[in-house]
């Protein structure tokens, strides 16, 4: 479940504390160190968000900054707290999808280390949801195991995505996604479907997973519509008479 991470800012900060010195989290820095993390005291540049169990335990931590004059929701980050949660994946993917659909933006914009282990998962992730992958720094940051780290850049434009969403995507139970943890097209008995639509998994039972509106699949189908009458059609012949013309 996704609240306002400022509301939870004191648990936050004593469980992000805890990572501190495990190499696993190195990855979500940008140096050898950290510091205790000030949350946003606004929404109007930065959006902090918390994961929580059915405990109301903050499990994870989301963020972006938010630019509304470029449209864009840039340097985009995950911590989870709860490595393989499913309900973080689940929030995670549903903070992407309120940036495009409900805060209407036009680009989700972020960046990781290249042999950070999820980062495989990362690339699995955005070409699935019609991203790509824009860029490569070279030993752009030393961490806190003393070797310097390349990053990568990933991008998805809203015009992508929702192009992506009207095509018919195969899944692949055998593709993982580890900071997500899980496979967008299990149904809840865990069974895997193929050549499914996004539609037809959001069908399924994962609209409470992902709420994308009904306003944009309307839109989507009105589209469509459009698209169709504007279609030429053959001419059919005119008959008089038992004569062809």
């Amino acid at each position: 479940m996704l609240d306002i991470a400022k509301k939870y800012e004191k648990e936050f900060q004593e469980k992000y504390i805890e990572t501190w010195y495990d190499l696993r989290y190195q990855y979500y820095r940008d140096s050898s160190g950290d510091r205790i993390p000030q949350l946003a005291d606004n929404c109007y540049d930065r959006r902090d968000f918390v994961s929580l169990n059915d405990a109301g335990e903050v499990i994870g931590f989301i963020s972006y900054f938010f630019n509304d004059v470029n449209s864009t929701a840039s340097q985009f980050g995950i911590i989870s707290f709860d490595i393989g949660n499913r309900e973080f994946a689940k929030d995670v993917l549903q903070v992407i999808a309120d940036i495009f659909f409900k805060f209407h933006l036009d680009r989700v914009e972020f960046w990781c280390f290249d042999d950070n282990p999820a980062t495989n998962g990362y690339r699995a992730f955005i070409k699935r949801f019609g991203g790509r992958e824009v860029g490569h720094l070279r030993r752009s940051c030393k961490l806190m195991d003393g070797n310097f780290h390349d990053s990568v850049i990933f991008e998805i434009l809203r015009e992508d995505l929702r192009m992506h969403l009207m095509t018919p995507i195969t899944f692949s139970c055998n593709v993982a996604i580890p900071e997500l943890a899980y496979q967008t097209a299990y149904r809840e008995d865990e069974s895997v479907e193929e050549n499914l639509s996004i539609e037809e998994v959001i069908d399924m039972g994962q609209s409470k997973w992902i709420n994308i509106p009904q306003e944009f699949w309307d839109n989507v189908k009105k589209q469509e519509e459009e698209r169709e009458a504007r279609r030429p059609r053959p001419k059919r012949p005119i008959v008089y008479g038992g004569t062809t013309e």
